[in-house]
């Protein structure tokens, strides 16, 4: 899956491919066990260029779409460089530096760590509101659910990172690996 990427002027150029897993396929209702076939769209590819210079905002955010009949929770499974990567950073914790030490980094210390993550979008479509607003590749296992997508419902998110401003013209490819599930409330 490479590419030729041309007219990169400044910015680090992001390839994401999205993988996700289903989990508990079989929906408790009452008394009975009711089959329920888990159907989310996501887009399994996503690229977009990241310029230091301009607000991540700027980024187009992913759609995760629940088809499904029943609520369903969304959950960062893993984020991690690709093999085939060009740029192969070391990921690091967000925590890792403040803002100000962020901006002041080298260029060979910028060239060499980079924090990824994903951000939840706020919508009335999440069913109690955002459980993590980011989920970064160093967060705990136990700390990655973003939230429960209300049924027949779309939220949004956004891929963030934290690295030093300088300008690298390579490319960076991303795994970013989501678990969805059917929500089950606490009986």
């Amino acid at each position: 899956m490479r590419r030729i990427i041309r007219n990169i002027r400044r910015g680090i150029f992001l390839l994401f491919f999205l993988q996700f897993s289903a989990k508990n396929v079989l929906a408790d209702n009452s008394e009975t066990i009711k089959r329920t076939t888990l159907d989310v769209a996501i887009p399994l590819y996503y690229e977009f260029s990241y310029n230091p210079n301009k607000p991540i905002s700027d980024i187009k955010p992913i759609v995760i779409e629940n088809r499904t009949n029943n609520h369903i929770y969304v959950k960062v499974a893993n984020i991690s460089i690709a093999n085939d990567s060009q740029w192969k950073p070391t990921l690091i914790d967000s925590t890792s530096y403040t803002s100000e030490q962020w901006n002041n980094l080298t260029s060979v210390e910028s060239e060499k760590n980079l924090a990824l993550g994903i951000k939840a979008i706020n919508s009335k479509n999440w069913l109690h509101g955002i459980e993590n607003q980011v989920v970064w590749s160093t967060t705990e296992k136990e700390l990655r659910r973003l939230g429960i997508v209300k049924l027949k419902k779309s939220v949004e998110v956004q891929p963030v990172f934290q690295s030093g401003s300088f300008p690298v013209k390579q490319v960076l490819s991303a795994y970013y690996s989501f678990e969805f599930g059917i929500y089950k409330p606490n009986l």
